[in-house]
């Protein structure tokens, strides 16, 4: 906002149709180069979510009886495991590590 008041004094057609488009694709280029410069870590599936659905069991048509995870860092696949040890009892849940 400070630059309407300090920086040059722009014709109203030269701000709307240089000014204003010339922001958004500086934003839409900040944006884009942020995430393509975030890399995955190791052997992670993607970079936000270290867990991937690897199977499901289920009863038709839709009643789902297990999961298979593949967790992509094995000390959360550890700590899940140990959370949740009457599912794998239960062969509800499977771990496993990528």
């Amino acid at each position: 906002m400070c630059w309407i008041f300090f920086g040059p004094q722009l014709p109203e057609e030269q701000t709307t149709y240089v000014v204003g488009p010339a922001l958004i694709v500086l934003s839409l280029m900040v944006v884009l180069g942020f995430y393509s410069l975030r890399k995955r870590i190791g052997a992670q599936s993607t970079y936000y979510q270290p867990i991937k659905l690897k199977n499901t069991a289920h009863k038709w048509p839709a009643d789902i009886t297990g999961l298979a995870l593949e967790f992509t860092n094995s000390e959360y696949a550890k700590k899940f495991s140990d959370a949740n040890q009457s599912a794998i009892a239960t062969k509800k849940l499977k771990v496993s590590n990528a």
